[in-house]
């Protein structure tokens, strides 16, 4: 790899793996055929189910319909890879289980010797589109030379701008766990922490589990097993209120996810069909899990980049990790290890537990609790989310 022409582009050291500066720009005819397919999509029929009231039965047709005439008339692909193209974006060769996996990652890198290491995760439908907010107030608040974190997002494998899992062979949160702590070493950082939502705090949990190198991890999500399966019975009203209401999403909410783990390839070859029935599945959960609900424009940014790379059905691979048929032993993301673990609730996402509870299954040291924001917190608040995480890594990096 060369070295980069933009501010904060260059690692502090010379990668240990084969990487290249990567320029986003999708040809002019990906563009021009999803435009086709907007323009003769088939009017969406009326039905009592899409124009309920509050969207409990699912996605509203009238929002479906606003959301495809703007993304047909008005949206523009081109200046969202302008801002992509705006921060430094890179493309490694990287190794788990000998499987030689391609994995993009926009990073800001710092000039300070002691800035710390931060690998952040997206979850799904989201994807590194998510973190370009956190980046825009970073760059406007520091220079390369005083920045104090190096802010490392990588596509997850199967998404985005990274290269799909193998065909042959099950990828696990494990594997990724061990692609990212290899990336993270390639990049000159033996020492880490990793910041992560959704089903990224997973692979977080385990790398904290499994490598020396992760030190410390920040979550704004958490994955907590049910209560009769380990000795985390809720104790206090509090406690069992937070338990009722994560059962209560998985009632409600989770069809999606029941889905998604047992007929991945059902559902990958469905939503993967056509731009709107995307737009529908991947819509409805922004909508429906978000506090704030994110522009319409990052909706279709974040349907478009799956669309254009292909990427919904090799996105999924997250979901099947404990399905009896392809289940990996070994890849449990649940064992509780003693490293440091910081945890911002934001109270409109799903599955949200109060301090004393989290305690019972991991090595809690820092928790703040916020009175708004939702799932996709980076999108949402943030600056909230930056400051949490800047004020984590600054008291949990120096005991380290």
């Amino acid at each position: 790899m060369g070295p980069s022409s933009k501010p904060f582009g260059n690692p502090p050291q010379k990668p240990t793996f084969p990487i290249h500066n990567l320029n986003v720009h999708f040809p002019q005819s990906d563009i021009d055929d999803l435009r086709s397919r907007l323009n003769n999509a088939r009017p969406l029929r009326t039905t009592w189910e899409n124009s309920f009231t509050d969207a409990a039965l699912g996605i509203r047709q009238d929002w479906m319909d606003q959301a495809i005439a703007y993304w047909r008339n008005k949206y523009d692909w081109r200046e969202v890879e302008e801002k992509i193209n705006k921060y430094p974006n890179y493309m490694a060769s990287l190794k788990a289980r000998e499987h030689e996996q391609s994995i993009h990652f926009t990073a800001l890198f710092s000039e300070k010797t002691d800035a710390v290491p931060v690998l952040m995760l997206h979850g799904w439908p989201g994807s590194f589109l998510e973190f370009q907010p956190l980046m825009d107030d970073l760059v406007s608040n520091y220079s390369p030379s005083d920045l104090p974190i190096h802010l490392i997002c990588p596509s997850h494998t199967g998404y985005g701008l990274s290269g799909p899992p193998p065909r042959h062979d099950k990828f696990t949160k494990r594997d990724a766990a061990e692609l990212y702590d290899g990336l993270m070493r390639g990049l000159g950082f033996d020492s880490y922490v990793v910041q992560a939502g959704d089903f990224g705090a997973l692979i977080a949990r385990l790398m904290a589990e499994n490598f020396d190198g992760c030190k410390a991890i920040h979550l704004n999500r958490l994955h907590l097993e049910r209560p009769e399966t380990r000795d985390i019975a809720p104790t206090t009203k509090e406690e069992e209120k937070a338990v009722a209401e994560a059962k209560e999403w998985n009632l409600y909410e989770a069809a999606y996810k029941r889905e998604q783990v047992t007929k991945p390839a059902t559902i990958g070859i469905v939503a993967s069909s056509d731009p709107v029935a995307m737009l529908a599945w991947i819509g409805e959960k922004f909508l429906a899990w978000s506090d704030e609900t994110p522009s319409l424009d990052m909706i279709l940014s974040n349907v478009t980049l799956y669309w254009l790379t292909e990427s919904f059905p090799t996105g999924l691979w997250a979901y099947n990790d404990d399905h009896p048929p392809v289940a990996v032993k070994g890849t449990s993301p649940h064992n509780k290890h003693e490293k440091p673990v910081g945890y911002s609730l934001f109270p409109k996402d799903h599955e949200t537990y109060p301090e004393s509870y989290v305690k019972k299954a991991m090595n809690l040291v820092w928790f703040r609790q916020h009175d708004k924001g939702g799932h996709f917190a980076a999108l949402e608040c943030p600056k909230v989310l930056l400051q949490d995480l800047l004020d984590f890594v600054k008291e949990v990096w120096s005991n380290h």
